[in-house]
C-alpha cells in the first residue's frame, strides 16, 4: 500500500498543495524544493480518479537542462526516494520509471534537452503534466511549450485527467530574466512593463543573512537546517 511517510517545510508544503495550474517555488541550495517536486509526482498520482480500467493512470514528464544533470541530481533524488523496486521500477531503455501499486499506473518520463532533437522530441508527448528541476536553466521556449503538452494523458475518451499542470523548483533566477519576470509580474518583453498572470510562485526564506558588520549569518527560519 502506498503511504509516503515525509514532514515537508512550511513553503514546500504550501507549494506542494496548490492547485494551480502553473507553480515555481524559489529558494537557496538544499532547501528541500526538490525533495518535495519528485514527491509529488507520486502523490498527484494517487489523487487521480480511477479510469473506466479501475486504475489510476497518469504520465509526468520530469525536465532538467542536460542529460548529465539530469543523472545526477533530478533522477538520483528520485530514485533515492524511490528505488527501482518498491513503488514500481526503472527502465534504462526510456529512462521512464513505471509506478504500479494499488490502483495507481503511472509512468514518470525523465527528459534532457541537450540537442533540438531532445526539444522537439519532449514537445511531441502528451502527458498529464510536467516537472521542471532547476527552471532557470530552461529556456523560456520550453516552459512555454511544455504547457502546451499537459492535459493530454488520459485520453478525454477514458475520462481525461482529474487534475493536471506543471510545476517547478529552482535558486533565485537573474534580475530581468524570463523566470524573474513572470514571478514579479512585469512583461518578460521588456522587463518593465507591468504584466500579472496566473502563476504560483513560493518564495522560500534565505538561507543566509548579512549584519550590520557585513558578516553572514545562518537565517534561523531557513527550510529543511534540521536536514543539513
Amino acid at each position: 500500500m502506498l503511504d509516503i511517510k515525509a514532514k515537508f517545510p512550511l513553503v514546500v508544503s504550501a507549494f506542494m498543495q496548490s492547485d494551480a495550474r502553473t507553480r515555481h517555488i524559489k529558494g537557496p541550495f538544499r532547501s528541500g524544493k526538490s525533495s518535495g517536486a519528485v514527491v509529488e509526482i507520486v502523490r498527484r498520482s494517487a489523487m487521480q480518479k480511477r479510469g473506466p480500467d479501475g486504475y489510476r493512470r497518469s504520465k509526468w514528464m520530469v525536465v532538467r537542462n542536460t542529460m548529465r544533470e539530469l543523472r545526477d541530481t533530478t533522477m538520483r533524488t528520485f530514485l533515492n526516494w524511490f528505488p527501482s523496486g518498491t513503488i514500481g521500477y526503472y527502465k534504462e531503455t526510456g529512462t521512464t520509471y513505471f509506478i504500479e501499486i494499488d490502483d495507481i499506473r503511472a509512468e514518470v518520463l525523465f527528459r534532457p534537452l541537450d540537442t533540438a532533437q531532445d526539444v522537439k522530441n519532449l514537445l511531441s508527448l502528451e502527458v498529464t503534466g510536467a516537472y521542471l528541476n532547476e527552471a532557470r536553466e530552461i529556456a523560456r521556449e520550453i516552459i512555454e511549450g511544455v504547457d502546451g503538452r499537459i492535459g493530454q494523458y488520459p485520453a478525454m475518451k477514458d475520462g481525461g485527467p482529474s487534475w493536471c499542470g506543471v510545476w517547478a523548483d529552482t535558486n533565485p533566477p537573474e534580475t530581468s530574466s524570463y523566470l524573474y519576470c513572470m514571478y514579479e509580474g512585469f512583461d518578460p518583453s521588456d522587463a518593465k512593463t507591468k504584466k500579472p498572470n496566473e502563476w504560483a510562485v513560493f518564495c522560500q526564506p534565505p538561507a543566509v543573512l548579512k549584519d550590520v558588520e557585513g558578516n553572514w549569518h545562518t537565517n534561523p527560519l531557513a527550510e529543511n537546517l534540521e536536514n543539513l
